[in-house]
């Protein structure tokens, strides 16, 4: 009998969803509807409705972070329908680790948009500036790093996320972010996009409400994660009961080093990443994946169970 292949999951943080593919699932496979009208009453919020109604500015930074962590799961739970099968790790980009805290049953779904919720409400608190949050291409860390350092001679811009070798995330406010792009564009960046944030995320900045944000799981009675997650802060250690509070309240104010996440998780064999999103965000942004499935439609599950279980 042949061996079945080592794969990860991975989650996606704040980033922008597809609203036709999002549809297409929802059609497809009631579980969808199930876990958008289950976290609606949770956040009493009407998920669905808004993302139709409304443009992602328009939606708050404490409905816009459980929006992205409902899809992830309902995508999650869709894939596990018809594809149960372990993942040998799993990780989650930013927010994406919160997923990968709920699929591990670590969390529950309820308290986990609750903590998510009062996040973003945290956050919102941090300055009444105006912050913006850009995706860098083309450059090394070193030359982001030095032209961030440049453009925060009064205000802040710093690295958030090593995406990958070079596609960088900077964030900061509105007006150092601004004058770091024209910078990176000077350099020669091939591409720069903005993702939807409208407050500060990954930085120094985030330090003043650590306390607050500690205080907020402490409440909260973590369990052993069913699954390895591989944290954001070291991409080294794998999470325990007795570690998740201190490193996602790191991750607050501390840049994620996906990239090391990704290398780390390559190093263990793994040979195909499915990626729980409507969008190819980690297939554009990483060329060392040995294959990417991304779980937005009927086709690719079927794809998915297809190479898992040959």
């Amino acid at each position: 009998m042949k061996k079945k292949i080592n794969f990860s999951i991975i989650f996606p943080g704040q980033s922008k969803y597809n609203k036709n593919r999002l549809m297409k699932l929802y059609k497809y496979d009631n579980s969808i509807k199930n876990t958008f009208e289950k976290a609606s009453e949770i956040i009493k919020y009407n998920i669905w409705k808004n993302i139709y109604e409304n443009s992602i500015k328009k939606i708050k930074n404490r409905y816009f972070q459980p929006i992205i962590i409902t899809i992830s799961i309902a995508i999650y739970k869709l894939f596990i329908k018809h594809i149960n099968i372990k993942p040998k790790i799993i990780a989650g980009h930013s927010l994406g680790e919160y997923s990968s805290l709920i699929c591990s049953n670590s969390i529950s779904f309820k308290n986990c948009l609750l903590l998510i919720k009062a996040r973003g409400k945290l956050m919102e608190k941090v300055s009444k500036k105006k912050f913006s949050t850009k995706l860098i291409f083309g450059l090394t860390e070193e030359k982001v790093t030095k032209i961030c350092k440049k453009c925060s001679y009064n205000n802040i811009v710093e690295i958030s996320s090593i995406n990958s070798k070079k596609i960088i995330t900077i964030t900061g406010d509105s007006k150092s972010v601004k004058l770091a792009v024209k910078l990176c564009k000077i350099n020669k960046s091939k591409k720069i996009l903005s993702v939807p944030i409208s407050v500060p995320v990954h930085c120094n900045m985030l330090k003043s409400i650590k306390n607050k944000y500690f205080n907020l799981l402490k409440k909260i009675n973590f369990k052993n994660p069913i699954f390895n997650i591989i944290n954001n802060i070291d991409a080294k250690n794998i999470y325990k009961k007795n570690n998740i509070k201190k490193y996602l309240c790191k991750q607050l104010y501390k840049k994620v080093k996906w990239k090391e996440c990704i290398d780390y998780i390559i190093k263990k064999n793994v040979k195909l990443f499915i990626e729980m999103s409507t969008n190819k965000i980690f297939i554009k942004e990483n060329n060392n994946f040995i294959k990417t499935i991304t779980i937005n439609s009927k086709k690719n599950i079927l794809y998915a169970r297809k190479i898992i279980t040959k």
